[in-house]
């Protein structure tokens, strides 16, 4: 089975990757879909459909649990798993899905390079933060900027936010293919920093924004 990824990041998140090698029919066969999951599955095209049931095959391993623990959506949006103490994320692109699992709010984005995104940086990249970084805005740091805040977005989960504005880095890693840098919400109903892991494999970026406590 192409688990290709199992990684405890902190005392309190751990993250999973899988690779799709699989037939549709491998994860139905593993997954009793609600109506609710039937129903959606049934609207995708075939490589989204894989995406989608890969996706809650991965979660059901990564929580441990004999029983299958169907995902529940917020108003706003956000997975969730009912009564479970611990918060999720799911992401997919392409052949690779990933999820992470935390004690704190998180969020995870996993994205193959592309290069649309180097044309539409200056919609998720500040003024601000183009100053910090000036003469380091390369490719991959531009993934990072993205993966990065879409990891924010997830993890905050209460609705719409301004990716230039609510969103921001404040230090990158030093190595964007094992490395942790710092990022922050900036909404009126939660003002938090977060620590952001990133690891790269192949020509996928992954991100992970996972909430700092103040102690």
């Amino acid at each position: 089975m192409p688990l290709i990824v199992k990684e405890k990041i902190s005392p309190y998140s751990e993250y999973f990757i899988w690779h799709i090698t699989e037939e549709e029919e491998f994860f139905l066969d593993q997954l009793v879909l609600d109506e609710f999951e039937q129903e959606y599955h049934d609207k995708l095209i075939e490589t989204k459909r894989k995406e989608f049931l890969a996706c809650r095959y991965l979660l059901h391993l990564a929580t441990g649990e004999e029983q299958r623990v169907f995902l529940d959506i917020s108003k706003s949006g956000k997975p969730f798993l009912q009564n479970r103490a611990y918060e999720i994320s799911l992401s997919h692109s392409a052949s690779y899905v990933a999820v992470v699992l935390s004690d704190r709010l998180v969020g995870i984005d996993i994205q193959q390079m592309n290069p649309k995104l180097e044309r539409i940086k200056g919609k998720f990249i500040s003024e601000e933060e183009f100053g910090w970084y000036d003469g380091q805005i390369n490719t991959d740091i531009v993934h990072h900027f993205w993966g990065a805040k879409e990891a924010l977005f997830k993890a905050y989960g209460n609705g719409k936010v301004e990716f230039r504005r609510d969103l921001k880095l404040t230090r990158l890693p030093n190595d964007l293919k094992k490395g942790c840098g710092l990022g922050k919400v900036i909404k009126d109903d939660l003002k938090a920093d977060f620590d952001i892991h990133c690891r790269k494999i192949e020509d996928y970026f992954i991100a992970i924004a996972e909430q700092k406590k103040e102690s």
